[in-house]
Formats: structure tokens, C-alpha cells, sequence
């Protein structure tokens, strides 16, 4: 008997795609109702005591780094593309993002509540995919929220896309974030690899996301308010790791991804949809 080689083996038997299938949808349970003090509070300036320190622009990198780089359009697709009958995908983004020290540390020292406990940033968007022809795919993404805004889009064209083996394509993603004070606009290219299965299509990638953005405040002066605005840029290197399960006669796929920042924003994330 001929033994599976390469990095797609795991997936290839039903057992462990069984039991990946499982954990995604485990998971997709515990993100959508994980629960978040920054979420509940908002990050609008009524939720900072301390906004000299705000105006000063000594916090605006690590809070403009962490927010761009945590919410950046994530399209949970391989490689391979979507196809030319219908080509459609829509479905539901939850996913946590680890968030590094100094983002913490800087809400801490603008006076947020809770920001020294303040590890995760959950998100839960709604993402819309469809195929163009045979080598284009496009895709946008939403999410609003009392003070929050994500808009994404991303376009992915297949380079290599063969009858058999392994796939490759490159991406481009970018979205636009609104925290209350905090507005960032990311843009990430990727190259990523995938190989499609009856039931499974494994796929891996890296990435680099540039950040810009701003704080945003509001100043008393006497009897008038002040806008003040204070800007930053971030820059990181990515790499991330996916599986999707597809079943044709329901429609359905449930996408399991993680990925891994060198500026600290590790992000575990799953998609539910309907491909048709």
C-alpha cells in the first residue's frame, strides 16, 4: 500500500478530518459567545480617563498596530478557487485575537478600564466570496457594533491551478476599522498553497500587513471642543494554517484557520457558510 506523503497526509483520513471537524465547530461555539470587556465598554474617549496622555501620541503606535494587524480582512479560503457555475460563498467569521503587552500596557496608562486584563479581541463578521472566471475570486466582509466598524475586501488569483496537485495563489486583503477613537486601514498581500480533497482543502500562507491609522480626540477647551488627531504606522510578517470541510449535499463548509504574527497578534478563528 502506498502511504500519503507531504503535509496534506493528516487530513487525507476521514478519522482526523472527523475529529478536526469537531474541534472547528467546537470552537465556533466558544468564540461566538466569548465574552469582552472591550467589547461591552467600547473605546470611545468616554471610556479613557487619562486623555493628556492620549494627546500626547506616546500610545498611538502599539494601539494602532494592535487593532490593525488584530482585525484585518481574513477571507478563510484556500487557494483553490471557487468556480465558474455559481461560485458563491457566504458565511459567518468568529475568531479571537491575542492581544501583545504594550497594547495592554498603553490601555492601561490611557486609564481604560480593565485594560490590564485585557487579553483577547474577539470578532464575528459576515464574509460574501465569489468566483470570477477561472482564476479570480473576490471577496468583502462586515461587521457593526454599537462603536465598531470592519469593512474588508480581498481579491485572489490563482497562479497555478492544476488538475492534480497542489494549488497556488496569491491575495491581496485590506479593511478598514473604526474602534470608537481608533481608525486603521490594513493592507495585507499573501502567497498561499492549498490541495484539494473530496471532503477537505488544506491550505497554508504567508503573509505582510501594513497599518496606518489614527486616535482620535476630542479636546475641552473653555466652552469649545478641539479635534486633535494623532497618526502611526505598523508593518508585520504572517503566517497562517487552514483546513476547510466541505458537504456537497447540505452545502455547508466549516473552515478552521490560525495565524501567527511576529508582532505578537496570534489569531485562532473559524468560518461557517454555504457554498454554492
Amino acid at each position: 500500500m502506498k502511504l500519503a506523503r507531504g503535509p496534506w497526509a493528516f487530513v487525507k483520513s476521514p478519522r482526523n478530518s472527523m475529529k478536526l471537524f469537531i474541534i472547528a465547530a467546537i470552537l465556533a461555539l466558544v468564540l461566538f459567545f466569548s465574552p469582552s470587556e472591550a467589547l461591552t465598554a467600547g473605546f470611545g474617549q468616554g471610556a479613557f480617563s487619562n486623555l493628556a496622555l492620549l494627546q500626547s501620541g506616546s500610545l498611538t503606535q502599539p494601539l494602532i498596530k494592535t487593532v490593525g494587524l488584530a482585525l484585518d480582512n481574513r477571507p478563510y479560503e484556500p487557494a483553490t478557487q471557487l468556480g465558474v457555475k455559481i461560485g458563491l460563498d457566504i458565511g459567518v467569521e468568529a475568531a479571537i485575537a491575542r492581544v501583545p503587552d504594550d497594547f495592554r500596557d498603553a490601555l492601561t496608562q490611557a486609564g481604560f478600564s480593565g485594560g490590564s486584563s485585557l487579553t483577547i479581541l474577539p470578532v464575528a463578521r459576515i464574509l460574501v466570496h465569489k468566483g470570477i472566471g477561472e482564476r479570480v475570486d473576490l471577496g468583502g466582509s462586515f461587521m457593526g457594533y454599537q462603536g465598531y466598524r470592519i469593512l474588508g475586501a480581498d481579491l485572489k488569483i490563482a497562479l497555478y491551478n492544476p488538475t492534480e496537485g497542489p494549488t497556488w495563489a496569491i491575495r491581496i486583503c485590506y479593511s478598514s476599522a473604526s474602534l470608537g477613537i481608533i481608525d486603521t486601514k490594513t493592507w495585507t498581500p499573501q502567497l498561499l498553497i492549498s490541495r484539494k480533497m473530496d471532503y477537505a482543502d488544506p491550505y497554508i500562507g504567508v503573509g505582510y500587513q501594513y497599518v496606518n491609522g489614527s486616535v482620535n480626540l476630542a479636546i475641552p477647551v473653555g466652552p469649545i471642543t478641539v479635534p486633535y488627531t494623532s497618526a502611526a504606522t505598523a508593518t508585520a510578517v504572517t503566517g497562517f494554517l487552514g483546513v476547510g470541510f466541505v458537504f456537497p449535499p447540505l452545502g455547508l463548509k466549516l473552515t478552521l484557520e490560525g495565524t501567527a504574527s511576529n508582532q505578537g497578534t496570534n489569531i485562532l478563528g473559524t468560518k461557517i457558510s454555504f457554498a454554492i
